[in-house]
């Protein structure tokens, strides 16, 4: 295959962020034990305003996931009965208990599926975390790296990683790698490809680099759309 060039738009983001690839799992918290039941009214109030109308989480969400509409009707539930316990209204405490055990148990599916969301998301993991309105924390030990080339959830940019560490090279190709763009090398394993236009299908393959001029063998072209 001869060596031309096409003009390709992309090009890897600083080796910072493709060191994220690289990182320990990120693990989606709430942290409502020890809180007030106004202090979780709140809370829940600051989650239903993240996700609404959020990129990472269009409506209509699984069905095991409880819905943004009825998370704010169990928001108010609590609410209402925090009120009525200000008035000393017999039973309150008990309608409080029950609200914040049923806004909890919502909470935690809408956790579940924003931990699933950044679990193939490596690179935006933190970002889509505290969109959702979501705390973390980060698991010791690192992922498992699989080759490949995947899609983002921002529009235009694909990820690419590849099994192991070290630098790397990058080449990318609208047509099955008949012409390419070759991408700079990066001192790890993983790059974004950015600035692509959606829905159109795109070739990237990688090689090691080694010292003193030396080059691994090219992996096969592996193809993604982007998003």
């Amino acid at each position: 295959m001869s060596d031309k060039k096409s003009q390709i738009q992309g090009a890897p983001l600083p080796h910072e962020a493709s060191m994220a690839l690289e990182a320990k799992k990120v693990i989606v918290v709430l942290h409502w034990d020890g809180l007030s039941p106004l202090e979780i009214y709140k809370d829940s109030n600051y989650k239903s305003g993240k996700l609404e109308n959020n990129p990472n989480f269009v409506i209509p969400w699984p069905i095991n996931v409880t819905s943004r509409a009825d998370f704010i009707l169990l928001a108010e539930k609590l609410n209402d009965a925090i009120t009525l316990s200000a008035s000393k209204v017999k039973g309150s405490s008990k309608a409080i208990n029950s609200a914040i055990k049923a806004l909890t148990t919502a909470a935690q599916s809408i956790k579940a599926m924003v931990q699933i969301k950044i679990n193939g998301n490596l690179l935006t993991a933190v970002e889509i975390c505290l969109g959702a309105g979501f705390d973390y924390y980060v698991v010791s030990g690192k992922t498992t790296r699989k080759t490949g080339v995947f899609r983002s959830t921002e529009p235009g940019v694909l990820i690419v990683q590849i099994a192991g560490g070290g630098q790397h090279q990058f080449q990318i190709s609208t047509d099955g790698g008949e012409t390419f763009t070759d991408l700079p090398p990066v001192t790890c394993a993983s790059t974004q490809a950015v600035g692509l236009i959606s829905k159109k299908e795109y070739w990237i393959r990688a090689r090691r680099v080694h010292t003193k001029g030396r080059y691994g063998e090219w992996t096969a072209w592996f193809s993604e759309f982007a998003p």
